[in-house]
């Protein structure tokens, strides 16, 4: 019988043998043991269910999922009470506009302020609105090498619920993520392709889902909208960066200054962090 690893959330036939190798799964969950594990799972998987069942729940219908892709899909594509306020494709020149907010940040504020960070590579995506700004703007102006850093900076820099990395020497190629509650240290370089890849994928569903809205509100005569190609200009220009070399490295380098230029933010959530322990 499958069993799913309370770890890493991946599921396999023989969790033991999974949990026995030298290197051992990262802990996206729970961070248990082998031997906790397996001794006790059914106490821990009622655990790791509430865990799930808290992190992807639909903020529009309530609906709960033991998945972020399923999550964020429903979001898209099915939910009934956020399409009713949210993805309104523009006829002009934009992209598209979406009047409802698609910010799942955990930042909590009340008579006191609560910080609670993201795990690094499980942060919030940005609204939908915010993404739009972007997109049009980089359009508009012609300068398609300016979507990745911006997108990076709202995303990582902006929201503060978001900044897991800190740029500790940038010289040196050093920095550090924010994972389960520990900032752990990681090359630079390795950080920053992992956002790249990141944010590209996040910002081509995106393209895709509106695509994808006008080809079935249009049928074939969709390719002939004006702003359809656009999109198209878009996606293609996010698909070099993450295989042309010379965009590539453009790309790393806008993104580089941008976590440098608001790291002084980061150190301070970090701080208020740590003072709120």
């Amino acid at each position: 019988m499958k069993k799913t690893c309370l770890r890493c959330n991946k599921t396999f036939e023989r969790l033991d043998i999974h949990l026995s190798k030298q290197k051992i799964c990262k802990a996206k969950y729970l961070n248990i043991n082998k031997d906790e594990m397996l001794n006790n799972y059914n106490k821990y998987y009622e655990e790791y269910s509430k865990l799930l069942s808290n992190k992807f729940q639909c903020e529009y219908c309530q609906k709960y999922f033991t998945q972020k892709s399923s999550y964020y899909r429903h979001k898209r594509e099915y939910c009934d009470k956020q399409q009713n306020n949210s993805q309104v494709i523009n006829n002009g020149s934009n992209l598209g506009t979406n009047n409802g907010i698609i910010n799942n940040g955990t930042m909590n504020i009340d008579n006191s302020v609560t910080i609670v960070l993201q795990n690094f590579s499980e942060e919030s995506p940005i609204s939908v609105h915010d993404l739009v700004t972007i997109l049009n703007q980089c359009v508009k102006n012609n300068k398609l090498d300016d979507i990745l850093p911006m997108y990076v900076k709202k995303r990582w820099i902006d929201y503060e619920s978001n900044r897991t990395v800190n740029v500790k020497d940038a010289s040196r190629n050093m920095a550090e993520i924010y994972v389960n509650k520990e900032w752990e240290k990681r090359f630079l370089t390795d950080v920053i392709e992992k956002i790249r890849n990141k944010s590209t994928k996040d910002i081509r569903e995106y393209l895709i889902s509106v695509m994808k809205h006008l080809q079935e509100e249009h049928g074939e005569k969709y390719t002939k909208i004006p702003y359809v190609e656009r999109m198209n200009k878009v996606g293609r220009h996010l698909e070099y960066s993450n295989k042309i070399p010379e965009i590539q490295k453009k790309a790393d380098k806008n993104i580089k200054m941008e976590l440098i230029n608001g790291r002084d933010k980061v150190r301070k959530t970090k701080k208020n962090l740590i003072e709120q322990d």
